[in-house]
């Protein structure tokens, strides 16, 4: 039906926040888990792009701090790298990848992968059940302007008008409402703008059915994996000056070994932008409308989460002035800028002949915060930053990317007495992270045991 808008569906891997997101509108995880086709994400493993001897890169969502210490993991490995960076560094990689399990007793460690139509139609389902949201499914044939060029009315296919103090833009890539797009140049920074997409059915589910989303780099780009509960949910992302949709799609297929045909394939397509006035006169873009940069490291669901906060906040006394309207695009903007400074460095490093990487190797330009972040890895004078707040991929992200490119590491400083550190570290991977299998249970195990019990503990 024209008159109703579909989802671009493709965004299944969520972040951290999601629960506590769903929570504050109104949803208990037991409600949306088994609706959404749900399972668990401990992070993403990056087949291909490391420097390390397997080339893989793991980023897990856990970054462990050793509070009876005032330390944290990264600043004890940075002191005794003859142990293995992602055993004794890093967190959930054996578990996860090395046995496909689930530590029930560590859910601050799991995000979720979902199936994000399904999402929608959850949400949309819900707000009409509680009645306290009226949906109108016609679409928006004209826009009133006042001689301000703010919206007064839209005027819609079924003959309504609808009348607002401020409009959310959620018109994905057309952007309809905001028709003044300060629009940011990508170029350099960002290589990316196709995606094909489908779904893939299991083959070995207990096998592939794991708790964590693969992006492995391939010659054309890169290819996401997410298992959700009744299938994977794949995609091929390229930049279509350099692979042709049709090349593309033949790759693709034959990746998954024809498991998936031609035809049941989406051709999403996009140059990568952000609007630096995503608030604007009184529309407000959040989502696609915004901009979109790529599908890696579910940047779009982070962009729409911080979009919503900070206009929640901005909201909260039911007024707004032109000062809240400056604040949000200044604090959208650095955002987008977090989030397009951490892609770009993911492509940095790639050591391959291929005509696509060839040409990101050409028109790379690394950018001011990698290089900052390079120099902290070598100072010795100071910890490794934490996590922070203020960010969507803050220093502890970077570091693990950085070491796993191959960038040096100087012994951090963290005030501890000679030898202590050592002890630190062994003691976590000998009694924590070493042994954490024991503890777990297989991902399709776990899902089995939800589904019996609809109880999820948080």
């Amino acid at each position: 039906d024209k008159e109703i808008g579909s989802p671009v569906g493709v965004g299944e891997g969520t972040l951290l926040s999601f629960d506590m997101i769903m929570q504050k509108a109104g949803f208990e995880i037991e409600e949306w888990f088994f609706e959404l086709d749900a399972t668990c994400k401990a992070g993403i493993l990056f087949p291909g792009w490391g420097e390390t001897d397997d080339k893989n890169v793991w980023h897990p969502f856990l970054f462990p701090e050793m509070h009876q210490v005032d330390t944290h993991l990264l600043n004890i490995w940075s002191k005794n790298q003859e142990y293995d960076f992602k055993t004794h560094g890093l967190a959930m990689y054996d578990t996860s990848v090395n046995h496909n399990k689930v530590d029930m007793e560590t859910r601050n460690a799991y995000a979720y992968h979902i199936d994000a139509s399904k999402l929608v139609q959850f949400i949309q389902k819900k707000l009409q059940d509680r009645s306290r949201v009226t949906s109108i499914k016609s679409e928006v044939v004209e826009i009133a302007r006042d001689k301000d060029n703010n919206i007064d009315k839209l005027i819609l296919k079924n003959k309504q008008e609808i009348t607002a103090d401020l409009f959310v833009d959620c018109t994905g890539f057309k952007g309809m409402l905001n028709n003044a797009p300060d629009r940011v140049d990508l170029t350099g920074r960002l290589f990316c703008d196709t995606a094909i997409a489908g779904h893939v059915p299991y083959e070995d589910r207990d096998k592939e059915l794991h708790p964590y989303v693969i992006s492995e780099l391939v010659k054309h780009g890169w290819v996401w994996n997410i298992p959700v509960q009744s299938r994977i949910g794949s995609g091929l992302v390229f930049n279509r000056t350099q692979t042709s949709i049709e090349d593309a799609k033949d790759f693709f297929c034959e990746y998954w070994n024809h498991r998936i045909s031609k035809e049941n394939l989406k051709v999403i397509d996009w140059t990568p932008y952000y609007n630096k006035n995503a608030w604007h006169n009184n529309v407000v873009s959040i989502g696609l409308s915004a901009g979109f940069i790529e599908p890696l490291e579910s940047t779009g669901i982070a962009l729409i989460i911080v979009g919503i906060e900070q206009l929640s906040f901005r909201l909260q006394s039911r007024y707004y002035t032109d000062s809240d309207i400056f604040y949000y695009n200044n604090l959208m903007s650095s955002y987008f800028e977090d989030c397009i400074d951490f892609i770009n460095m993911h492509y940095e490093k790639v050591d391959r002949d291929d005509k696509f990487w060839k040409w990101v190797r050409e028109t790379h330009v690394k950018s001011d915060r990698q290089r900052f972040y390079e120099d902290q890895l070598l100072r010795t004078d100071v910890p490794l930053p934490e996590r922070g707040s203020g960010f969507v991929f803050c220093a502890s992200n970077w570091f693990v990317w950085l070491i796993q490119l191959g960038y040096k590491v100087n012994p951090a400083f963290d005030g501890l007495a000679s030898g202590s550190s050592l002890e630190e570290l062994l003691y976590y991977h000998d009694n924590i992270e070493s042994t954490r299998h024991t503890r777990s249970v297989k991902h399709v195990e776990y899902l089995e045991n939800l589904k019996n019990h609809r109880k999820i503990s948080k």
